[in-house]
């Protein structure tokens, strides 16, 4: 089940200090963040569209090259408003 938020900026505690020297994250398939310290405590902010969101994170430990482990939570943001003036428009999933 998805964690639910009206707000795009959500706050995120990462498991491993003083076994990742470094992390980063990215959201759904989007491009990942620069490498940066392990931190326990992380803010991070969606983007301010309405549905379900994956928020990643890469850990890697010190003098690696590669990562050691990825994971993800999954977060539903609602009540993001829509402009006023804008179409929404809902494409079907055609599948072969």
């Amino acid at each position: 089940e998805a964690l639910q938020t009206t707000n795009p900026i959500v706050s995120t505690y990462i498991y491993g200090k003083g076994v990742w020297a470094e992390m980063r994250l990215r959201t759904d398939s989007g491009t990942w963040s620069e490498w940066v310290p392990f931190q326990e405590n992380v803010t991070w902010q969606l983007p301010p569209i309405n549905g379900t969101h994956a928020l990643a994170v890469e850990l890697r430990a010190a003098g690696a090259v590669t990562a050691g482990t990825s994971s993800s939570d999954v977060i539903m943001l609602t009540g993001i408003p829509v402009p006023e003036g804008s179409v929404q428009v809902f494409l079907p999933f055609l599948s072969r």
